[in-house]
């Protein structure tokens, strides 16, 4: 995230985006605007989770009506039709990026959908910082990130997948890019690429599963501190649980642990020869070793 003037960049508005910021402007009368955008994403984010995470669907659902006690009945409606406006948006960015490799430019398409929607609200938290890098920036460090073209081949060629680990996710646009740059190579992102993101900030995490989850791109995300390793919630995209991943990581995890294992055997230093006394050498006189003057 980086802070930016609001009218720095130009934003090219998709209709669902436009609806979804005008129904929630409705609300702004008798809610803190910042807060109606956070209750929209955390609502949106365990409605999507409990229809594919049944371990934590109670949990969820006790903090889902927690969050909407505080809206009247058309109020809460008005959230639906913000989430199904959600949905169309992603899928119509699904449907005209095509299939793997048909070389669509990353640079001009935006895949932070609710980075851009947060910009458009203009409600970002000064204090802490809250703003999102442009998708164009994204997209350019996805591409250098992922230039060695060669190198991901043989990762996949390898382990069948690639990995990447976002420390500080933000709302998850990075990791879009790099999924939407993977896919104009010619991979298949929701087989061959997973993503583990971490962010503290709640919000953050909440729109990482989102924006994830509905570009069918399977990770998980953590909230939790990159530097103390602390905890503190953990969100699979529907795509890392019906893909099997769990799976897949362990299993990679373990062949990667015995390469490790059989480097460091190759690695340990020689034992030192061990000198054996045969009889004849202990039974030898040194004297007759000295030769003997003319």
């Amino acid at each position: 995230m980086g802070r930016r003037d609001k009218n720095q960049f130009s934003i090219k508005v998709n209709p669902h985006q436009h609806n979804i910021v005008e129904l929630m402007r409705g609300l702004f009368a008798r809610h803190n605007p910042y807060s109606v955008f956070t209750d929209f994403i955390e609502t949106s984010a365990i409605a999507l989770s409990n229809r594919f995470d049944f371990a934590q669907r109670d949990r969820r659902e006790k903090r889902y009506m927690e969050i909407v006690k505080g809206y009247t009945s058309d109020e809460a409606t008005k959230f639906a039709h913000m989430f199904v406006e959600l949905l169309l948006c992603y899928r119509e960015r699904t449907d005209e990026f095509g299939s793997p490799g048909l070389g669509h430019s990353a640079i001009d398409r935006d895949g932070d959908v609710l980075g851009k929607i947060f910009s458009m609200l203009d409600v970002g938290n000064d204090r802490l910082g809250q703003f999102f890098t442009p998708g164009g920036v994204q997209s350019l460090m996805a591409l250098m990130t992922l230039r060695n073209e060669d190198e991901v081949r043989d990762q996949i060629r390898e382990h069948g997948f690639i990995t990447v680990l976002e420390p500080a996710c933000g709302a998850g646009g990075m990791v879009v890019a790099l999924a939407e740059t993977f896919h104009n190579l010619g991979f298949n992102y929701p087989t061959q690429f997973h993503a583990t993101c971490v962010d503290k900030d709640r919000l953050c995490v909440h729109m990482t599963y989102l924006q994830l989850s509905l570009r069918g791109i399977p990770a998980i995300i953590v909230q939790g501190d990159s530097l103390t390793l602390q905890t503190w919630d953990t969100w699979y995209t529907p795509t890392h649980i019906f893909l099997g991943w769990n799976a897949r990581l362990q299993k990679r995890r373990e062949s990667e642990k015995q390469a490790d294992q059989q480097a460091a055997k190759l690695l340990q230093p020689a034992a030192e020869p061990r000198l054996v006394k045969t009889p004849s050498a202990m039974n030898l006189d040194p004297g007759k070793l000295v030769p003997t003057p003319n």
